[in-house]
């Protein structure tokens, strides 16, 4: 079938019988037609056009048709039109190139006449054989021509074609598409079934036309346009059509207004025009409720009562036209209720979400499904059909719930409502706990502005008590019940609750005045019901704790020693003599240390370098001198309380404990930062710097691992035992080089007599085991520090040779610190004999440069010189003759090394 037309929507009215109306789209009338398709005629008059002019009068818009047939037929025609113009033109080139064949034939006969010579036989043959192979020549140019002329005009239709049809499909997919639209809109809104099938049918045509037309379309030829698509039959509807609705009211008037005209004293225009003034301030007053409410259910009340005052005026002003006149103020504004149940618009919208579930899956059927809920209500609000149905298409629990709630309140004993009721009840419960526990204040607000939080537990909890549990202390004002005592309030956050609403509520309440509760005051729940944050928060407030302690004392052993726990635990964190005084007056026997204990008193000053704190423990018998209290020494080390450690060895703490790590208090001290003031205080007090730790090493060694220069120092000056050396019997700095310790130590060591020179059991020094250990930083500072770089090894190898031979980028400074670059090592080579053996130029030149001398002979007589003759490196001979005529020794030397070595 060929692509129908579109339709332009009008709108149809539904009037209810109950005043209710609403608008829906109208059925297919006054078609539009799809194909709005410019055309043009094609000229009779081509031969008097240019042949552009003739393409472009034929793709040209001009004209109008309204029949998918007569498009077609048009289109067909015109692509012939635009083939015959293209052939056309192409014989009109070719019979221009005839002209042109016959004009060069012809002067190629002329030209061969004119020769008047006779050539003979075969040299008229050949004569004739070159003028017809010109001749040819130039019709095989002219064929050519010709080709590229019909290929040109070919191309200049395609272009032309492709364009124009283009522009074509372009405006029938717009326009199906907008049909489409149209149609699927109509479906989803109109209330009649028959008509709803009807648009349906036009919406999958379309929707069949454009997936066909998009996978068909080809410019060169109008074929795209028909497409198998049926066309829906044509159905024509009233535009009048009403929609009958089964159902009855009764009224129930609430007697009559008060204050407004005798209305049977007036005409019945007059009477007329009172009601409708009467109504449109009721309609007025009506409508400035319906915006302020926010209740859905509020505002569908509101909706119906709103209904009923029209439709009121409506009877009354048709009885004032049939001649009842009213004889007195018998207009009302009673509302109306239904005497019984009615279905037709919610029947629609269940029709429209089956739709959408299986058939049409659109937004739009969605929408219409509501709407239609949404219209049966304002007919009759007392359906709970309705309101279930409304329940099933919204994914607000709130709204779910509330809806659901409305239709069990209108059916109470329908077990499917109650089925409902309980799982978005449910679900509604689960997303209020799950707010309180993610903050979620908007949920919250809104549902406790709606009175929908009763009722509700989560583990025996209310919303109230759940946000409490939760420490949300925004949720638990919201809901907190008006009258609340704050301090009853405070004792329950204090065994229910956390930190953050006990902070707010202790800022607002004089904690010093709270009740005693089941036996107990602020401070003592909050310690029983292990709230350390409140306990402090309730003690940094102020709260009057002696009380506290003797309650504890008489309530249980281990409520009293968590009191005292937290008391000089408080103490002790805050720097609080007076707290510790108390506590350790009362219960004087934690004035202990023990070193198996975890955070007792005097572990826990120790620890936090509280000094001021040391008077108390004195006070009450706390005595450092006694061997048992000797391990806090090593504590305060530990915790870097450098303070507290001065002052127990002020007073007396025994010097001499081992600690866990072994060797001294200063091996430990050497492991830590900084302490300095403790560890010299140490040293001069006498404590041994020549104890092995654990791991038997020596304080000075723990020292330079550590980087500490300054304790290193002190104890070089206090002459620390140096007995240490490498894993290869070097001495202190080989050490140093094969640990990896910072290279600053290595002069401090100097200045004490450790030598830079001496060697370990391969005979390598610190300098040439660095360079071996491949470690340049210990090489360079080694070097700058005067090691020498030509010192011979076990091997009767130095560092200058080894540099040399491995080509190393350190040579140059090794060069640089050498007083003799002529060396002599191994079998009496030279380092210049090393690198003119390895071709290193580079190296030969940077010695020479620092006088190496080239005349130099091994142990078999050769000098470097020959030893590149040897190997034909030619380069380098040139660098050591040149060498060796600056000296004056050329001769001599060439004569030299032309003698055999001996062997």
């Amino acid at each position: 079938m060929y692509l129908k037309s579109a339709f332009t929507v009008l709108v149809i009215l539904l009037t209810m019988q109950s005043g209710f109306s609403q608008h829906f789209p109208a059925p297919n009338q006054n078609v539009k037609d799809a194909f709005s398709l410019a055309t043009s005629l094609f000229s009779s008059h081509r031969n008097n056009l240019s042949y552009e002019n003739r393409i472009n009068a034929i793709v040209t818009i001009s004209a109008t048709t309204s029949d998918p047939e007569q498009l077609v037929r048009e289109y067909t025609a015109k692509m012939r039109q635009l083939q015959e113009e293209a052939e056309y033109r192409k014989q009109q080139k070719e019979a221009e190139l005839r002209k042109q064949i016959d004009l060069i034939n012809k002067g190629v006969d002329e030209a061969l006449k004119a020769a008047d010579v006779d050539l003979g036989t075969w040299g008229n043959l050949a004569k004739d054989l070159v003028a017809g192979a010109s001749k040819n020549a130039l019709v095989a140019n002219a064929n050519k021509k010709i080709e590229a002329a019909r290929a040109e005009a070919q191309n200049e239709l395609d272009a032309e074609m492709e364009k124009a049809m283009g522009g074509i499909y372009e405006q029938i997919v717009k326009e199906n598409q907008d049909a489409q639209k149209e149609y699927l809109f109509a479906a989803a809104e109109v209330f009649s079934e028959r008509e709803e099938q009807h648009y349906i049918a036009y919406f999958q045509f379309h929707n069949c036309m454009l997936e066909s037309m998009k996978k068909n379309y080809n410019f060169r030829s109008a074929d795209w346009i028909k497409t198998g698509c049926a066309t829906p039959p044509r159905t024509y509807f009233s535009s009048g059509q009403t929609v009958q609705l089964d159902y009855t009211r009764y009224n129930q008037n609430q007697g009559s207004s008060t204050g407004e005209p005798d209305l049977s004293v007036l005409t019945p225009e007059g009477q007329i025009a009172a009601i409708d003034k009467k109504l449109e301030e009721s309609v007025k007053k009506m409508d400035d409720l319906i915006a302020k409410t926010t209740d859905a259910f509020q505002k569908v009340e509101y909706l119906s009562l709103k209904q009923s005052l029209i439709d009121k005026a409506n009877e009354e002003k048709e009885a004032i036209n049939r001649g009842d006149f009213l004889l007195s103020n018998q207009a009302t504004a009673a509302p109306q209720q239904n005497t019984r149940r009615y279905q037709p618009l919610l029947e629609t919208a269940i029709r429209k979400l089956n739709l959408f579930k299986n058939d049409m899956p659109y937004p739009e059927f969605l929408d219409a499904a509501k709407k239609y809920a949404e219209a049966e209500l304002s007919e009759n609000n007392q359906n709970p059909d309705a309101y279930l149905f409304l329940a099933e298409l919204t994914e607000d629990v709130t709204k779910k719930y509330e809806l659901t709630a409305y239709a069990l309140y209108l059916n109470r004993g329908n077990k499917e409502v109650i089925t409902k009721f309980n799982e978005a009840k449910s679900n509604f419960g689960n997303a209020v706990f799950s707010a309180i526990e993610s903050n979620n204040m908007a949920f919250i607000t809104d549902a406790y502005n709606r009175n929908l939080l009763n009722g509700f537990e989560h583990n025996k909890n209310t919303p109230f008590q759940y946000a409490v549990s939760k420490d949300n202390a925004e949720v638990m004002e919201l809901l907190m019940p008006p009258g609340t005592d704050p301090y009853a309030l405070l004792f329950y956050v204090i065994e229910n609750g956390g930190g953050r609403i006990a902070k707010n509520l202790i800022e607002k309440v004089n904690v010093n005045k709270a009740p005693i509760m089941n036996g107990f005051d602020l401070l003592t729940a909050a310690v029983y019901f292990d709230k350390k944050s409140i306990s402090t928060q309730l003690l940094e407030k102020g709260f009057a704790y002696n009380n506290s302690l003797d309650i504890a004392m008489y309530s249980s052993s281990e409520l009293y020693k968590k009191m005292t726990t937290t008391l000089s635990v408080y103490a002790i964190e805050h720097d609080n003599a007076s707290m510790l005084d108390q506590v350790l007056i009362k219960t004087p026997s934690i004035v202990q240390a023990d070193p198996t204990m975890g955070d007792n008193v005097v572990n826990a000053i120790v620890k936090a370098n509280r000094t001021n704190l040391l008077p108390v423990l004195l006070k009450h018998k706390f005595n450092v001198k006694q061997a048992d209290y000797a391990y806090l020494l090593e504590l305060a080390a530990n915790s870097n309380s450098e303070e507290i450690a001065l002052k127990l060895v002020e007073l007396g703490i025994n010097l001499n404990h081992q600690p866990k790590s072994g060797g001294s208090m200063i091996n430990l001290l050497a492991s830590k930062q900084g302490m300095n003031r403790l560890f010299n205080v140490l040293i001069e007090k006498g404590v041994t710097p020549a104890a092995l730790n654990n791991h038997d090493e020596l304080p000075i060694m723990t020292c330079m691992r550590n980087a500490q220069h300054s304790k290193t120092k002190k104890l070089l000056e206090v002459n620390s035992p140096l007995g240490f050396g490498s894993k290869l019997s070097g001495n202190q700095i080989h050490w140093i080089v094969e640990n990896n310790i910072e290279s600053g130590f290595i002069e401090l060591l100097m200045q004490h007599n450790i030598s830079l020179e001496q060697k370990d059991k391969n005979g390598d020094s610190p300098l040439f085991y660095a360079y071996k250990e491949n470690k340049p930083v210990y090489v360079n500072t080694l070097l700058n520090l005067g090691a020498d770089p030509t010192q011979m090894n076990n091997s009767q190898i130095a560092v200058l040779h080894y540099a040399v031979y491995q080509k190393s980028p350190l040579l140059p400074g090794i060069i640089q610190k050498c007083n003799n670059t002529n060396v002599q090592g191994i079998n009496g080579w030279t380092p210049l004999h090393f690198a003119v053996r390895e071709g290193n130029y580079e190296a030969v030149n940077q010695l020479l440069a620092a006088n190496a001398n080239p005349l130099i002979a091994d142990n078999w007589g050769r000098t470097p010189y020959r030893v590149a003759k040897e190997y034909g490196n030619v380069e380098i001979q040139k660098v050591l003759r040149k060498k060796m005529k600056l000296g004056g020794v050329i001769k001599t030397a060439y004569a030299f090394n032309k003698k055999k070595p001996n062997s």
